[in-house]
């Protein structure tokens, strides 16, 4: 009688961690039907290797994923009064088996329209660190009179793919079983994992159609989608290369009780980049004469070419490759003229010249002459230079070049002195 109102779709043994002669397994539904305001059983049995067990025995309960929050816990002592509960959420759940004889059953009292969701049954035994299995693939509760499509849930991609620079866009879209729901909505998103840190949180409080942001880090978000049309859709602008994590899309509908729903695995951010020369240059070369060097980065890694004077892709170049970065070297520049750099990745292609002109390779004791003669004569035509400005200034000076024009000079400043002296009469 206490099943009536469980109707089981179909099982499935789970078989999880070790293999099946290990003494480990689970049997759980994966569906099961249930009316609301009236109670559901969601079955669970298992069977562990450890024979004559009088240890303790940890009953536990999970909704959304895998390791999803925890709902329901209690452990069994081996004494009179049972499971001992140290976790029941809202005070809703019991359990209906009993773990000694391998019963995990859970039975939710007062089914209600926000139950629509995958339950995770988990057991924890005090032998080893070993001792502890549980449902992977959970039990779907599905409620009849209400249209699956306006039920709990959530569509997002598994992962969307941003260039560094740009803006992004991460879809979300729900469903909730509440036809006319028209109170505050919050909307927020995390990062890293399920319960990760809140990056971004708005609330829509109705009426308004806007959504009040209250969190938004590093002002670094915005909400383009519209949570009363169901969508939480969120914008990343001036994507990072730190934008590459796993974002968690969440809901909450603050009028109702526990009416909240999460994505539960996330969406995977990738973040690439087009590739961009960050320098070209040209230096000596340790092999012989001088080497072109080109700098670029991009995500992924951009295969770097050089091309010489004649736009002939050159074999010569050697690769240095740091995390984001290539360092593509020439040696041995030959021909004077315009070599260029090409950065390439499917993102896209990025150029850089620079332009040569060397001498012709000499032997070392060459190099050495031909810059001692380089200096000498550079000291040589700094003297020229300087005699010839003294012989200017020479000729130019009235001193020396010009006496009777001197000798003028100084009446007339003796006759301007002569004047000042009489201007105050």
């Amino acid at each position: 009688m206490k099943q009536a109102f469980a109707l089981l779709v179909f099982l499935h043994v789970v078989l999880l961690d070790g293999a099946q002669g290990s003494g480990w397994s689970m049997t759980v539904p994966t569906e099961v039907t249930g009316v609301v305001g009236k109670p559901l059983i969601l079955p669970c049995s298992f069977t562990h290797p450890y024979k004559n067990y009088n240890g303790n025995i940890t009953v536990i309960w999970k909704t959304d994923r895998y390791d999803g929050p925890v709902i329901f816990k209690c452990t069994d002592y081996n004494e009179t009064d049972g499971c001992r509960i140290s976790v029941n959420n809202g005070n809703k759940y019991k359990l209906d088996g009993n773990p000694r004889h391998n019963n995990l059953s859970l039975r939710i009292l007062h089914l209600g329209e926000n139950d629509t969701n995958t339950y995770f049954c988990r057991v924890e035994l005090t032998t080893d660190s070993h001792s502890k299995y549980e449902s992977k693939t959970g039990t779907q509760i599905l409620i009849p009179g209400i249209n699956p499509e306006t039920a709990w849930s959530m569509k997002i991609p598994p992962e969307v793919t941003g260039v560094i620079g740009r803006s992004l866009v991460l879809p979300c879209s729900f469903t909730h079983p509440y036809r006319h729901y028209n109170s505050s909505i919050t909307v927020m998103w995390k990062v890293e994992t399920f319960e990760g840190p809140v990056i971004f949180k708005c609330t829509d409080h109705g009426g308004s159609g806007d959504c009040k942001t209250t969190i938004n880090h590093g002002d670094h978000y915005k909400l383009i989608g519209n949570p009363r049309h169901n969508d939480l859709s969120l914008l990343i602008t001036n994507l990072t290369i730190n934008d590459s994590n796993i974002f968690f899309c969440r809901v909450e509908l603050t009028a109702k009780p526990n009416a909240n729903y999460q994505s539960a695995n996330g969406i995977r951010v990738h973040v690439t980049e087009m590739p961009r020369i960050i320098s070209v240059t040209v230096g000596s070369d340790n092999h012989a004469g001088y080497k072109a060097v080109c700098v670029a980065e991009g995500i992924p890694l951009p295969a770097v070419t050089w091309l010489d004077p004649n736009h002939h892709i050159c074999s010569s170049a050697s690769r240095i490759i740091h995390k984001h970065q290539i360092i593509q070297e020439m040696h041995s520049l030959a021909e004077n003229g315009k070599y260029m750099c090409v950065a390439e990745n499917k993102h896209g292609k990025d150029t850089a010249n620079v332009f040569f002109f060397g001498f012709q390779p000499l032997g070392n004791s060459s190099y050495i002459f031909l810059i001692l003669c380089s200096a000498l004569g550079i000291k040589l035509l700094l003297f020229v230079i300087l005699v010839g400005v003294l012989i200017y200034f020479r000729r130019d000076d009235p001193s020396e070049t010009a006496p009777q024009s001197s000798s003028c000079r100084k009446r007339q400043e003796s006759t301007y002195e002569n004047v000042r002296e009489q201007s105050p009469q």
